[in-house]
């Protein structure tokens, strides 16, 4: 009976199955659906419902997660579909822009396939093209020539096309010159009225060597630049012998051929020597005569068979043994030849700013007392400073001056307000332990200067421009010995080399560093001795120079003929050099010469003495000048006329030179400089 009650009770299970169904879902259903068969109901089971239904609190839950949840949804559909939305509508923006650029292409080849029929049918169709740079500059100019609009036929395009190419070629045959002040003396040439420093000579001449040797010059020149050497026929230069500036500027109306021909021109300071000394010999450099080392016998000695000795070597040792005889017999200095006062070797304003002194009204700068005129015997105040490094650059520790009997008038040491970075102890001598006690300023320094140098003084330095700035002064009357024995080629010896050679004397040899003392009275000495010597103490590189040439001959050895037209006293200085030579009598004489003599070689050489001779003379009015220089001008347009093809010419205003009087107050502005001018005379284009 159990047995028969269990196997039904297992029948009733398999055949009516129970199903309890509770489904949670975040995003579709919060509520349980519960299942039961239909069988279990016609069979009249009785469902438990507190153990297939969740409870009225879990129900209520579940319904406010699945709020949450679907909000959530909703949120996420609405960005994905937004999303869709900018990318469908940058997609579409792409699509446009590939048919707009597609159909741009189509339409500029249809225009070129119709532009190509137009001017096949009909050759004078006007047609629209892109213009380049030189299009459209020649379609301007064109217009400006006809008044018409800016397009152009084809053929005139072309035409013009070949004009330029043309126009080029030919220009691309011939030489070309300009200056680059720029590059030597800054910016501040590019200032409207701007006052360009002078050259010298030697930068002349410089010029004139690499236009006949290209790089087989020994330096090339800075201040211009010419391009295409090679096609320079030949090289004229015309000397007008003691014409300045000043005459340039009172006689203008005499210079209106030079005004006329020549477009470039710098002023040039005047030589210590002859102007023909000073251009036409040269010192050999030392790569050079190793160069002529290293040939063998016979070529070394058809090389070197012009160099000589340097003569100004030889006049400054006669010089010195002179002096020293005189000194010894009691006698005074030899008054044969006039020596300049110390008044001669002032640097100029021009100088003082290419050499890089500070300007009177630079920011911080405190001007010292100076008169407008010197006398011959102004007092002469030599100055040293020793500098260290701080966040501001290089400042005063210490300054010493002296007087023309080498008496100590200040030295002090000097504490700068900012931290020190290096003391500079190997050179200035300064350490840290000399400065810490040291309670004076530069400003006590400056005030103590002001009370302590006249209105007249002189200040005497070496690369004094570092001192005056480290002192934040300005003072226009200063002789720089660095500048003083420059020599030609314009570098600066240092004051150690110049008192070895000038005065025998070893400085700043100690271990401590230099003595800003020793230094200062060693440059009192440099200039003590220039005055007293003058001209014949030459610069250092004059003195160490052992070779000198003159210009004929290197141009010889570089296969350049050359052809001088001089007075007969100049002419026999160079009777042993290989240069035609053409004495003359009168400038009248030369302008005959000088169209023979520009066939006979590339280099020619002229000086005119006419003004020479006028300035020598008893009676000089103002006609007598004026007739003079408008005659040389006429010379000089003559020789222009003379001269072929692609020639570069110089006319050279010699300037007064400090030998030929003495100097004077005037000596110290522009009005006895000489100048340059200089063109190159080139065919027409056209």
């Amino acid at each position: 009976m159990g047995k028969s009650k269990k196997a039904k009770k297992d029948a009733d299970s398999s055949k009516s199955t129970k199903t309890e169904t509770v489904t949670s879902s975040l995003g579709s259903t919060s509520s349980t659906v519960v299942e039961v068969s239909e069988n279990e109901l016609e069979d009249g089971e009785i469902i438990d419902k507190s153990d297939d239904v969740l409870s009225h609190d879990t129900e209520k839950t579940l319904l406010e997660d699945s709020a949450q949840a679907r909000k959530e949804r909703r949120q996420r559909r609405k960005l994905k579909k937004q999303k869709h939305r900018m990318k469908k509508k940058q997609m579409l923006k792409r699509e446009l822009r590939e048919a707009a650029t597609e159909k741009e292409k189509q339409e500029q080849k249809k225009r070129k396939l119709t532009n190509e029929t137009n001017h096949e049918s009909d050759p004078n169709a006007v047609i629209h093209i892109k213009k380049s740079r030189l299009e459209t500059e020649m379609e301007r100019q064109t217009c400006q020539e006809k008044n018409t609009t800016t397009t152009l036929t084809r053929e005139e395009i072309e035409k013009l096309k070949a004009e330029r190419k043309i126009r080029v070629k030919k220009i691309m045959q011939l030489p070309k010159l300009f200056l680059k002040l720029k590059e030597v003396f800054g910016r501040k040439v590019e200032k409207e009225g701007a006052v360009i420093p002078p050259l010298s000579v030697k930068d002349v001449q410089r010029l004139v060597l690499f236009a006949l040797m290209g790089s087989e010059a020994s330096v090339v020149p800075r201040w211009c630049q010419l391009l295409r050497w090679t096609k320079v026929s030949s090289v004229a230069v015309v000397v007008l012998n003691r014409i300045t500036q000043q005459h340039v500027d009172e006689y203008a109306d005499c210079f209106s051929n030079i005004r006329e021909l020549f477009e470039m021109s710098v002023p040039i300071r005047q030589s210590n020597y002859s102007i023909e000394e000073d251009f036409l010999y040269h010192s050999l450099t030392n790569s050079k005569l190793k160069k002529f080392q290293r040939l063998d016998a016979t070529e070394r000695e058809k090389a070197m068979q012009f160099v000589r000795e340097d003569p100004q070597d030889d006049s400054m040792r006669d010089a010195e043994s002179n002096d020293d005889d005189n000194e010894r017999n009691g006698e005074g200095e030899d008054f044969t030849d006039f020596k300049p006062d110390r008044r001669a070797y002032l640097l100029t304003a021009e100088e003082m700013q290419v050499h890089g002194y500070s300007a009177e009204k630079t920011d911080n700068m405190i001007s010292l007392k100076a008169s407008v005129t010197l006398e011959k015997d102004s007092p002469m105040f030599s100055l040293d400073c020793e500098m260290c490094v701080t966040k501001q650059g290089h400042e005063l520790t210490r300054v010493s001056i002296v007087d023309e009997n080498h008496v100590v008038l200040y030295d002090t040491y000097v504490k700068p307000f900012d931290p020190i970075i290096d003391y500079l102890t190997q050179y200035s001598g300064v350490t840290k332990e000399i400065l810490d006690p040291v309670s004076t300023r530069l400003s006590d320094v400056q005030k103590k200067l002001l009370e302590l140098l006249p209105s007249d003084a002189i200040l005497i330095g070496q690369s004094l421009e570092n001192d005056l700035k480290a002192l934040k002064l300005y003072h226009p009357h200063v002789i720089d010995t660095s500048v003083l024995f420059m020599g030609h080629n314009q570098h600066k010896i240092g004051l150690r080399n110049l008192a070895s050679s000038y005065l025998r004397e070893s400085i700043q040899c100690g271990a401590k560093g230099h003595d800003s003392v020793e230094d200062a009275i060693t440059a009192m000495k440099l200039v003590q001795l220039k005055i007293k010597k003058g001209p014949s103490l030459g610069s250092f590189h004059d003195r160490h120079g052992k070779h000198i040439e003159s210009i004929f001959s290197t141009l010889y050895r570089e296969n350049v003929d050359s052809t001088m037209v001089d007075s007969l006293n100049v002419v026999k200085q160079f009777k042993a050099d290989p240069v035609n030579s053409i004495p003359c009598l009168n400038d009248q004489e030369a302008l005959r010469k000088i169209p023979g003599a520009l066939q006979l070689g590339r280099f020619v050489w002229v000086q005119l003495h006419s003004m020479n001779t006028i300035l020598d003379g008893i009676t000089q009015d103002s006609a007598t000048i004026s007739d003079t220089l408008r005659r040389l001008d006429e010379r000089v347009k003559h020789i222009y006329d003379a001269l072929p093809m692609k020639s570069l010419y110089i006319v050279l205003l010699s300037g007064e030179n400090e030998q030929s009087k003495p100097p004077t107050s005037s000596e110290m502005d522009r009005a006895n400089l000489g100048r340059c001018y200089m063109m190159l005379k080139l065919p027409p284009l056209d």
